[in-house]
């Protein structure tokens, strides 16, 4: 058996970090995994509460208007879950592996298919019951079986599969995934096939463990409470801080949990303000009333960064003089990110599809838009996890792109839209639902007037990044602008969301969905099977994957599901009484329990 995880300890939970490692954290042998392995999460090793002073304090934050918390319910907007519930894996300052936090250690099968894990004892629930095995198998069931879900594709997907029942409708039948608690501190779940990644997969937040039977939306529970309750009163976790109050549409605030089985947090409480709009964010941090915060973009200085430290993966330094005249803390990480535009396929026509993808430059929009924080984005996939590197990624995307390689090219992008049958007096209408930033504002402009010289008829607007969501799934949209992280580093984390039997929960294009076959969507998901076909950890398998994602993506280029525009680059800014805190890594997974504030 493979075994895995480390470490609860995080040494400045506001980003990512973590130094330790542990063989085997995502049950790679190195081979074709006929011999099976065991592996130490480390988490036993942090089970006592940290010693030490406390701060106090409150920290100040600010957050986008709350969706929904609960983990299986959660798909943008705010509310900052990472502090209030746990996984049984997690990324300590968001660093890569996953290291134990609920668990204690794992074993994995020579087949790659069942595993198993050792969970951590005498940790207590907000609501002051004891964590077990079976709380595990109630919060996965409810990823996978709730009526609230989102997120049921990140368990049984095409990706990541426990194996389940499903009725005639293709849902899961109920208590048929493959999850179930040994004991009370051994929990056990069956895959239908290898994956990869399993241990990432599962780090994930929608993947975060409630008490058993706390909301009764699934079989054989009534539940404590209602739903309503639950998701905006309640909200138990396992987490350092937790849930107190919630004034929607102005703030909530989160409390220091003394119980707390890691590192008790040093400040008393974390509140934050709810602003929508980022110059109003960026007031409040030059006015003093924020401790970590973004900078938009329209307000950046690049030549006010100094860069004191690289590790390779994020810098940290400082930052000024802001506008309040002072020099802060400042941090950037190379994240596992694409920004991009989404189109409704179902009621965005192809050609105009392809014209728009003619007119984006996406070097302009990285370097003149975005000021150099973030790249150009030619793949879905970001650099640093695509098939052979970022260089293979620039030679790939230089010598193939097929709608202009750092360059627009309207005149082509006209001509398709009149054999379409489009001229100055037949425009094609279409609405862009754009992000709330300057930086996005300018992009949709760009592209609204480079759309209309190709007969097209774009109207803009700007949207708060939770209505976008609402809509898209309700596929009540034509484009919206996105932005993406990895929930584990290799392409098939964005490509899995085009294939044609892909949930509409998480496919918001519907590209090749009912009955809607072109060449390009059968070409994806012929390549899509032989992804499937290839699902181990070992080198013969990953170098099919490989070619399958490349191919994955020259198909997407022809149907345009998605058009990519820049892969991001994190950064953060710190107030200099805030002590202990490093940059995040490339998850962005960030917990405040180990910072202090001086003042």
């Amino acid at each position: 058996m493979v075994a895995g995880c480390s470490g609860d300890s995080e040494p400045a939970d506001a980003g990512g970090g973590g130094d330790e490692s542990t063989d085997g954290g995502d049950g790679a042998t190195g081979s074709d995994g006929d011999t099976a392995e065991t592996s130490d999460t480390g988490a036993d090793d942090q089970s006592e509460t940290s010693e030490g002073t406390t701060s106090g304090g409150t920290l100040r934050l600010a957050d986008e208007p709350v969706g929904v918390m609960d983990p299986p319910a959660g798909k943008g907007g705010g509310g900052d879950a990472t502090q209030i519930f746990e996984t049984l894996l997690g990324f300590v300052d968001g660093d890569l592996p996953p290291e134990g936090r609920l668990a204690t250690g794992y074993e994995m099968s020579s087949d790659g298919t069942t595993f198993t894990f050792t969970l951590k004892e005498d940790v207590t629930f907000h609501d002051g019951s004891e964590f077990t095995a079976h709380d595990v198998v109630y919060s996965w069931r409810r990823l996978a079986e709730s009526p609230e879900t989102r997120n049921s594709d990140d368990i049984t997907g095409d990706t990541f599969n426990i194996e389940h029942e499903t009725d005639g409708e293709g849902n899961v039948v109920p208590d048929s995934l493959a999850v179930r608690a040994v004991d009370d501190y051994t929990f056990e779940f069956e895959l239908s096939r290898p994956f990869h990644s399993a241990m990432v997969q599962i780090a994930g937040q929608a993947f975060s463990v409630i008490p058993e039977g706390v909301v009764g939306d699934i079989e054989g529970y009534d539940g404590e409470l209602e739903y309503e309750e639950w998701a905006n009163e309640a909200l138990y976790g396992t987490g350092p801080f937790q849930f107190d109050s919630l004034n929607r549409g102005s703030s909530y605030t989160l409390t220091r949990f003394d119980e707390y089985h890691g590192d008790v947090a040093n400040v008393d409480s974390i509140e934050y303000t709810i602003i929508e709009d980022a110059s109003a964010k960026y007031n409040r941090a030059m006015n003093g009333n924020l401790d970590i915060f973004e900078i938009p973009i329209s307000e950046f200085d690049p030549s006010k960064v100094t860069v004191e430290s690289d590790n390779g993966e994020y810098q940290e330094g400082t930052y000024g003089p802001t506008r309040s005249g002072d020099t802060i803390n400042y941090g950037q990480v190379t994240q596992l990110n694409t920004q991009y535009l989404v189109f409704q396929t179902a009621r965005v026509d192809r050609p105009a599809r392809r014209a728009i993808a003619y007119a984006m430059n996406q070097h302009t929009i990285a370097n003149d838009i975005f000021k150099g924080v973030g790249t150009p984005a030619y793949h879905v996939t970001p650099p640093a996890v695509y098939p052979d590197g970022p260089e293979a990624y620039d030679e790939h995307a230089r010598a193939n792109y097929p709608w202009g390689y750092d360059e627009s090219r309207i005149d082509a992008g006209r001509e398709l839209m009149e054999k379409a049958g489009y001229g100055p007096d037949n425009m094609y209408e279409i609405e862009l639902l754009h992000m709330q930033t300057n930086a996005y504002e300018q992009f949709a402009e760009l592209l609204r007037d480079q759309a209309r010289s190709m007969h097209i008829d774009m109207t803009i607007q700007s949207t708060p990044f939770s209505t976008m969501i609402n809509r898209a799934v309700e596929g009540n949209f034509d484009i919206f602008t996105n932005s993406d992280g990895m929930e584990w580093p290799e392409s098939d984390n964005f490509l899995r969301y085009f294939h044609s039997t892909a949930s509409k929960e998480s496919s918001f294009a519907r590209w090749g969905q009912e009955g809607r076959q072109t060449e390009p969507t059968r070409a994806f998901n012929e390549a899509w099977q032989k992804y499937l076909d290839n699902p181990r950890p070992n080198e013969s398998h990953q170098a099919a994957r490989n070619e399958a994602y490349i191919e994955l993506e020259e198909a997407h280029w022809q149907g345009i599901a998605q058009l990519p525009t820049i892969h991001g680059r994190g950064q953060q800014y710190w107030r200099n009484d805030v002590e202990d805190l490093r940059m995040y890594g490339p998850m962005g997974n960030q917990r405040y329990n180990t910072l202090s504030l001086n003042r």
